[in-house]
């Protein structure tokens, strides 16, 4: 309940205002996506450049992801919508950075 409750809050905080956020599955980062350079380009941060690898568990980079568990069927439901929704706004995001806009 509390990670559909956290990422609904986050979902509809990035639907509306999509220019303060910046998604990245954790994929994209396990994949060598400079979070921090992007960050410090993005919002003029500052911040120490940092590896992913380095603040990455080993055992959290090997292997696909856990389902999410839930005794609630609708709770279930509920989780892997927020989930596709979080994933096809990531993918939209990149698209338009990739596409220059």
């Amino acid at each position: 309940r509390m990670w559909v409750a956290a990422n609904a809050l986050l979902l509809r905080h990035a639907e509306a205002n999509p220019d303060t956020v910046q998604l990245v599955s954790f994929g994209r980062l396990l994949g060598g996506t400079p979070l921090i350079a992007m960050a410090n380009e993005r919002w003029d941060l500052g911040l120490d450049l940092v590896p992913t690898a380095a603040a990455v568990a080993p055992a959290y980079a090997s292997g696909p992801p856990p389902p999410l568990l839930s005794g609630d069927g609708r709770l279930a439901d509920r989780a892997e919508s927020l989930w596709a929704r979080l994933s096809s706004m990531e993918e939209a995001m990149w698209t338009r950075e990739a596409a220059g806009a």
